[in-house]
């Protein structure tokens, strides 16, 4: 177990089986298994990052039992069995290694870079990690940067302070280049306008030497108790945020107004942080129960999440 909560977390890495390497999606264990998407294999010649289609395809080949519906959450993913666990990668620990060594590429650099002009304006560094390929050590000269904070108040001030870094020049937004590259490759249902009008505002991205750096929350709690849901219908609704205190979690979570259910979850990353309370937002989804009743509205049941969305509604 972590000192700092539940063993596995999102955003935290496995390395399993013969150079798998499978990013954390859900915290804790389910039925003796790290709920995860496989990411990166390793081989001979190096790393090649999977896109899903690849990484289902491989372990039908060499892993099938591997390839798992969870029964809590109504959704496939994967599910390495914790005894085939060969290595728990935490972010923070590479973020605190990262800034105690020399930096050993252009990648490292950069996010060395970034991590001191967050402790230079008062974030603590123990509430920094870093994961993706940095995580793994499968970076490249044009890799991303994947920055994660594991405090939700710290978080906020991460983000007031990429907001004051952007305004006076330190660090630069992202060119539209690479808007539509990141658009392209989220592969969500908003237009490329609607994708930028909201993520513009999270301030959770930025540029520094043409190097893309993403910033997310990823807390180390234990999970809460595990409820089932089951998917009921496609749901096509309007509703307004009554509370949006944790839209930037793992999943995302808002309050809604809303007869069908009070509760509104996203596991996209897409849609973190996408609506503030008061705000009105369309929604695009699926309609869940669990066995006591409890309903709420879930967007994300894939990577993708083809034709499942929540985007505000313009005044």
């Amino acid at each position: 177990m972590d000192s700092r909560g539940a063993q596995f977390a999102p955003r935290d890495f496995l390395r399993a089986g013969d150079g798998l390497y499978f990013a954390v999606v859900a915290p804790g264990v389910e039925n003796g298994r790290g709920l995860s998407i496989l990411r990166y294999e390793k081989t001979e010649t190096g790393f090649q990052k999977l896109d899903f289609r690849q990484a289902h395809r491989l372990l039908e080949e060499r892993h099938l039992t591997w390839l798992y519906h969870s029964a809590v959450r109504d959704v496939s993913l994967h599910g390495v069995p914790v005894t085939e666990v060969r290595e728990h990668l935490i972010p923070t620990r590479r973020a605190a290694q990262l800034l105690q060594t020399a930096v050993k590429d252009v990648i490292e650099e950069r996010a060395a870079r970034f991590l001191n002009l967050l402790i230079e304006h008062n974030i603590p560094n123990d509430a920094l990690g870093l994961t993706g390929s940095l995580l793994v050590g499968a970076q490249h000269p044009s890799s991303d940067i994947d920055v994660v904070v594991t405090d939700r108040d710290v978080f906020a001030d991460v983000r007031s302070t990429i907001r004051r870094l952007l305004e006076s020049g330190l660090v630069d937004p992202l060119s539209p280049e690479m808007w539509r590259t990141t658009h392209a490759r989220r592969g969500c249902s908003l237009s490329l306008d609607d994708y930028i009008r909201h993520e513009r505002r999270k301030f959770n991205k930025l540029v520094i030497d043409g190097t893309k750096i993403d910033v997310s929350l990823a807390l180390r709690e234990e999970p809460p108790p595990a409820e089932a849901f089951r998917k009921v219908r496609r749901v096509d609704l309007t509703a307004q945020v009554t509370d949006d205190a944790h839209s930037f979690d793992y999943p995302a979570v808002w309050s809604i107004d809303s007869p069908l259910a009070p509760t509104l979850i996203s596991w996209t990353p897409t849609y973190t942080g996408q609506a503030v309370t008061g705000e009105t937002i369309h929604i695009q989804g699926w309609l869940e129960e669990s066995e006591t009743g409890r309903r709420q509205i879930i967007v994300g049941t894939s990577r993708e999440a083809a034709g499942e969305s929540i985007a505000v509604v313009r005044s």
